[in-house]
Order: C-alpha cells, then sequence, then structure tokens
C-alpha cells in the first residue's frame, strides 16, 4: 500500500497494488502561519479531545 499526501486538494491518496484507489480529505489545514502560542493552544485542545475520546474507548486512532 503506497500513501501520498496531495497539497492542492488537501487529500490523502491511498493506492493498493492492486490499484484500489481512495482518496480522503486531511483535515485540520489552516491557510495561514500560525504563532507560536496559537499552535501550542490548538495542540493542547487537540491532545485533550483525544484524550477525552481515548477515555470514552471512541478514538479511531486508537489500536485494538
Amino acid at each position: 500500500m503506497t500513501l501520498a499526501i496531495q497539497a492542492k486538494p488537501q487529500e490523502l491518496q491511498v493506492v493498493s497494488p492492486h490499484e484500489y484507489r481512495r482518496s480522503l480529505p486531511l483535515k485540520g489545514f489552516h491557510q495561514r502561519a500560525l504563532p507560536y502560542q496559537e499552535y501550542l493552544e490548538l495542540m493542547q485542545r487537540e491532545a485533550s479531545t483525544q484524550q477525552r475520546l481515548l477515555a470514552l474507548g471512541r478514538w479511531k486512532g486508537r489500536s485494538d
């Protein structure tokens, strides 16, 4: 399987060895540079959200 990031359409392309293609939208892009403090606050909010979802067993990124 190959993963490719397409910057312009902001997509992640998934290509399997059997030519199956799938494009997934990339989330969380900001169309501007963030000052360090704003970036830090954003990362803290995201980490807090993931921690809450993990505690509830709803985080999609968890490994079972």
